[in-house]
């Protein structure tokens, strides 16, 4: 058993073992001592090592090893270097051990040669290229549909600005040690000084800059804004979906008491009903929070990343939006068998036919609904859902005019006869008039037979007719735009010849 040791370094607090602290202890002081010749820039120095100790010891923390070992700390010593290997009196040795800079770097902005955010010298730095160039890619991406400040804004806000010396080390491709913490220094010192000599223009051109600057931190908090705004009103209206304070189609009783619209009543027939609903939830609130939050990190220029909460989450909604689709797809497959049954019905021959159509949606709380090429209407007293058939108008050879009605499904393996009883018309054949209904209708679970119901009106040679304007409506596009583009047919009597419908000598035809 080690007695452990909680220490503060690089602002961290870390677990230590005794002797492991009492180690880099006297390596710090070691370091303290030598920097001393480096007079009021040494604390700055021995604060950098202390960062970068504190991040290497950050990764030998483990799930297993919460605790920094003696080995743990031989080895940080051995990577930073001990402090009697740089000589004081010596300038800065550019020429460190032969290293792959592709090892060592990482993406910063640059906070020291920047003239708006740092991101074009950052991206220079990275793929090691004068930072000219990457302003010239940016202005240039400006001409594409304002791609480049669009580029710009999204790694301003994307990529974080290299604060401490450590960081500006990786950004370029250095390793990070004694000799490059001290020799960055020593850049920096002299940067600072060339810095107060500073050119007028060059400090136009910063002060243009940060101008820019604030208006992207402006544009920022808008974005936030239209974020949280758009974020919070779809999450509060899908609440109040489920919990049943408003609907789409009215209730469909879910478990407990929650429930949901009916417009979730089309996968009620289905047995995996509850699980595809879940996956539904899953897929559409999780990206409603992550747009808010998102809007609340931009407003408040939050920093904080949660890779490990990221990646579960994107995760879970990937595996919900698989699970979704594999079991509708499974469902719907059980529809693969397109079917149809047929009603024939003679009317007999009759001086003047009327067609008339009937309503059978008036009185009705009706909602409209376009889903895939299918046009419904939902209603909410009988809960069902009502299509409009369609109708044709042929001419046919036999004695008297008849009424044949096709309805078409894509059905379940099984009883085909219970399937196409959920689909329901209806028709009256009277004295001098056929009445047919505006719709057909079906159960709201029943949507994915995807039903259709066709009528086909046959009219012998000779036979008057009168169609109303509502059968207009109804007939296929094709007999509608032959029969019914001329006002002159719509309420009036004509005559089916062998050419079809036609208002030319209906005197002679109207007493056959």
């Amino acid at each position: 058993m080690k007695k452990t040791i909680q220490i503060n370094i690089g602002g961290r607090q870390f677990n230590i073992d005794e002797d492991a602290y009492h180690m880099i202890r006297n390596y710090i002081e070691a370091l303290r001592a030598h920097f001393t010749a480096e007079g009021e820039s040494a604390n700055e120095i021995i604060e950098d090592i202390e960062i970068r100790i504190a991040e290497l010891f950050q990764e030998k923390i483990t799930p297993v090893s919460q605790a920094i070992t003696v080995s743990d700390v031989r080895e940080i010593i051995t990577l930073m270097g001990q402090a009697g290997d740089i000589d004081i009196g010596q300038p800065p040795q550019e020429d460190y051990a032969e290293y792959d800079r592709r090892d060592h770097r990482r993406l910063f902005r640059d906070p020291d040669n920047y003239n708006i955010g740092g991101v074009a010298s950052g991206l220079a730095a990275y793929f090691n290229v004068d930072p000219i160039w990457m302003r010239v890619a940016f202005i240039l991406l400006l001409f594409v549909n304002g791609l480049g400040l669009l580029l710009y804004i999204v790694l301003w806000i994307a990529v974080p600005k290299a604060r401490t010396t450590a960081e500006r080390l990786q950004m370029q491709g250095m390793p990070v040690n004694l000799s490059s913490i001290k020799s960055s220094f020593r850049n920096e010192y002299r940067n600072t000084r060339s810095s107060i000599k500073r050119s007028g223009g060059d400090e136009a051109l910063r002060v243009i800059g940060n101008i820019f600057l604030v208006f992207l931190k402006v544009f920022a908090i808008f974005i936030g804004l239209i974020f949280f705004i758009t974020g919070s009103v779809l999450l509060f209206a899908l609440l109040l979906l489920l919990f049943g304070q408003f609907s789409f189609f009215g209730h469909f009783n879910i478990w407990n008491g929650w429930d949901l619209p009916n417009f979730t009543g089309v996968l009620s027939g289905s047995p995996y009903y509850h699980v595809l609903i879940i996956c539904l939830m899953i897929i559409v609130l999780i990206p409603l929070i992550v747009i808010t939050y998102e809007g609340i990190k931009f407003i408040f220029n939050i920093k904080a990343r949660h890779r490990i909460l990221r990646a579960l989450t994107l995760t879970v909604w990937f595996l919900a939006l698989f699970l979704f689709i594999s079991l509708a797809v499974a469902e719907l497959s059980n529809f693969a068998v397109e079917a149809s049954n047929n009603t024939d019905s003679a009317i007999g021959r009759k001086p003047v036919l009327y067609v008339n159509i009937n309503d059978n949606s008036e009185k009705r709380r009706i909602a409209n609904y376009h889903v895939f090429d299918y046009t419904f209407k939902y209603s909410k007293d009988d809960e069902r859902l009502y299509m409009e058939p369609e109708l044709n108008m042929v001419h046919t050879q036999n004695e008297g005019p008849s009424l044949s009605v096709t309805n078409r499904a894509r059905i379940r393996p099984g009883d085909p006869d219970e399937n196409f009883s959920n689909i329901n018309y209806h028709w009256e054949v009277g004295d001098s008039a056929v009445t047919l209904d505006k719709y057909f209708n079906i159960r709201n679970e029943d949507f994915w037979i995807f039903p259709e119901v066709e009528i086909d009106l046959y009219i012998p040679n000779g036979q008057v007719i009168v169609l109303s304007e509502e059968a207009c409506e109804m007939l296929d596009s094709y007999y509608r735009h032959r029969y019914c583009y001329d006002s002159s047919f719509v309420g009036r009597p004509v005559v089916m010849t062998p050419d079809g419908l036609t208002s030319q000598g209906i005197s002679t035809f109207g007493t056959n």
